[in-house]
Protein backbone atom coordinates (compact mmCIF):
# COMPACT_ATOMS: atom_id res chain seq x y z
CA UNK A 1 0.00 0.00 0.00
CA UNK A 2 1.14 3.78 -0.96
CA UNK A 3 0.43 6.30 0.86
CA UNK A 4 0.59 9.63 -0.87
CA UNK A 5 0.02 13.56 0.82
CA UNK A 6 -2.92 14.76 -1.05
CA UNK A 7 -3.20 18.07 1.01
CA UNK A 8 -4.56 20.60 -0.62
CA UNK A 9 -4.27 24.66 0.55
CA UNK A 10 -7.91 25.82 0.14
CA UNK A 11 -6.45 29.49 0.40
CA UNK A 12 -8.29 29.91 3.26
CA UNK A 13 -5.54 28.82 5.51
CA UNK A 14 -6.77 25.19 6.00
CA UNK A 15 -5.68 22.12 3.74
CA UNK A 16 -8.13 19.78 2.43
CA UNK A 17 -6.72 16.17 2.65
CA UNK A 18 -7.07 13.63 0.75
CA UNK A 19 -9.38 11.65 2.61
CA UNK A 20 -12.75 12.20 1.46
CA UNK A 21 -11.62 14.84 -0.58
CA UNK A 22 -13.57 13.25 -3.92
CA UNK A 23 -16.36 12.82 -1.67
CA UNK A 24 -17.09 16.32 -0.40
CA UNK A 25 -16.53 18.27 -4.05
CA UNK A 26 -19.02 15.96 -5.92
CA UNK A 27 -21.73 16.72 -2.77
CA UNK A 28 -24.03 19.60 -4.17
CA UNK A 29 -24.32 22.82 -1.06
CA UNK A 30 -27.26 21.95 0.72
CA UNK A 31 -29.95 23.91 -0.53
CA UNK A 32 -31.81 24.19 3.24
CA UNK A 33 -30.17 26.94 4.42
CA UNK A 34 -31.32 28.44 1.71
CA UNK A 35 -35.09 28.06 1.85
CA UNK A 36 -35.72 29.94 5.03
CA UNK A 37 -36.84 33.60 4.90
CA UNK A 38 -34.73 34.27 7.71
CA UNK A 39 -31.65 33.55 5.95
CA UNK A 40 -29.77 37.09 6.06
CA UNK A 41 -28.37 36.83 2.51
CA UNK A 42 -32.17 36.81 1.29
CA UNK A 43 -34.21 40.14 1.47
CA UNK A 44 -37.60 39.60 -0.21
CA UNK A 45 -38.65 43.33 -2.44
CA UNK A 46 -42.51 43.62 -2.15
CA UNK A 47 -43.34 45.53 -4.93
CA UNK A 48 -41.64 42.54 -7.49
CA UNK A 49 -41.66 39.39 -5.67
CA UNK A 50 -38.56 38.96 -6.10
CA UNK A 51 -36.28 37.34 -3.38
CA UNK A 52 -33.29 39.14 -3.60
CA UNK A 53 -29.40 37.33 -3.56
CA UNK A 54 -27.75 39.93 -1.16
CA UNK A 55 -24.64 37.75 -0.60
CA UNK A 56 -21.40 37.23 -2.77
CA UNK A 57 -22.18 37.48 -6.98
CA UNK A 58 -20.64 37.11 -9.72
CA UNK A 59 -19.94 39.64 -12.14
CA UNK A 60 -22.88 39.31 -14.02
CA UNK A 61 -25.06 39.80 -10.83
CA UNK A 62 -26.01 36.09 -10.31
CA UNK A 63 -25.74 35.12 -6.46
CA UNK A 64 -23.61 32.69 -5.65
CA UNK A 65 -22.77 30.22 -2.51
CA UNK A 66 -19.44 28.60 -1.42
CA UNK A 67 -19.34 25.33 -0.22
CA UNK A 68 -16.78 22.26 -0.37
CA UNK A 69 -14.63 24.68 -1.32
CA UNK A 70 -16.31 25.36 -5.05
CA UNK A 71 -18.65 28.21 -5.59
CA UNK A 72 -22.47 27.37 -6.81
CA UNK A 73 -25.16 29.42 -8.08
CA UNK A 74 -27.78 30.42 -5.76
CA UNK A 75 -30.49 30.75 -8.26
CA UNK A 76 -30.04 27.14 -9.17
CA UNK A 77 -29.59 25.38 -5.56
CA UNK A 78 -32.75 27.29 -4.72
CA UNK A 79 -34.78 25.88 -7.40
CA UNK A 80 -33.39 22.42 -6.98
CA UNK A 81 -33.73 22.45 -2.88
CA UNK A 82 -37.75 23.52 -3.71
CA UNK A 83 -38.57 21.94 -6.90
CA UNK A 84 -36.19 19.27 -7.76
CA UNK A 85 -33.04 18.68 -10.10
CA UNK A 86 -32.51 20.74 -13.58
CA UNK A 87 -33.29 18.66 -16.28
CA UNK A 88 -29.46 18.03 -18.26
CA UNK A 89 -29.83 20.51 -21.51
CA UNK A 90 -31.99 23.14 -19.56
CA UNK A 91 -31.27 26.27 -17.60
CA UNK A 92 -32.66 28.60 -15.27
CA UNK A 93 -34.24 31.21 -16.85
CA UNK A 94 -35.25 34.13 -14.61
CA UNK A 95 -38.68 35.49 -15.35
CA UNK A 96 -38.30 38.58 -13.33
CA UNK A 97 -35.29 39.38 -15.55
CA UNK A 98 -33.09 40.01 -12.05
CA UNK A 99 -30.23 37.79 -12.52
CA UNK A 100 -29.89 38.15 -8.22
CA UNK A 101 -32.82 36.77 -7.44
CA UNK A 102 -33.86 33.38 -6.14
CA UNK A 103 -37.62 33.02 -5.78
CA UNK A 104 -38.24 30.26 -7.27
CA UNK A 105 -41.05 30.99 -8.72
CA UNK A 106 -39.81 33.68 -10.73
CA UNK A 107 -37.17 30.43 -12.06
CA UNK A 108 -37.70 28.29 -14.78
CA UNK A 109 -35.80 25.84 -16.61
CA UNK A 110 -36.02 26.14 -20.35
CA UNK A 111 -33.24 25.35 -23.08
CA UNK A 112 -30.47 27.75 -23.74
CA UNK A 113 -32.06 28.95 -27.19
CA UNK A 114 -35.27 30.25 -25.07
CA UNK A 115 -33.58 31.70 -22.37
CA UNK A 116 -31.51 33.40 -25.19
CA UNK A 117 -34.30 35.12 -26.90
CA UNK A 118 -35.97 35.89 -23.95
CA UNK A 119 -33.50 37.91 -23.34
CA UNK A 120 -32.57 41.93 -24.05
CA UNK A 121 -28.60 40.75 -25.50
CA UNK A 122 -28.12 41.26 -28.87
CA UNK A 123 -29.26 37.81 -30.02
CA UNK A 124 -32.66 38.39 -28.62
CA UNK A 125 -32.92 42.31 -30.03
CA UNK A 126 -32.21 40.80 -33.74
CA UNK A 127 -34.40 37.79 -33.60
CA UNK A 128 -37.79 40.48 -32.44
CA UNK A 129 -36.33 42.83 -35.50
CA UNK A 130 -39.52 42.71 -38.20
CA UNK A 131 -38.21 45.40 -40.56
CA UNK A 132 -34.66 46.71 -41.49
CA UNK A 133 -33.32 49.76 -41.02
CA UNK A 134 -34.95 51.17 -43.86
CA UNK A 135 -38.61 49.59 -43.11
CA UNK A 136 -38.95 46.89 -45.33
CA UNK A 137 -40.09 43.86 -43.87
CA UNK A 138 -38.62 40.99 -43.27
CA UNK A 139 -40.44 37.89 -44.99
CA UNK A 140 -40.13 35.45 -47.85
CA UNK A 141 -40.49 38.16 -50.63
CA UNK A 142 -38.19 40.13 -49.27
CA UNK A 143 -35.69 38.17 -47.39
CA UNK A 144 -33.02 36.68 -49.49
CA UNK A 145 -30.57 33.93 -47.60
CA UNK A 146 -26.88 32.89 -49.31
Amino acid sequence: MVIVNTARHTGSGHAITGKGHADMHDRKPSPRALLTMDNPRIMPEPMSGCWLWIGSRWPQGYGRIFAAGRSFAAHRAMYEGTRGAITPGLEIDHLCRLTCCVNPAHLEPVPQRVNTLRGVGITAQNARLTHCCRGHAYDERNTRWE
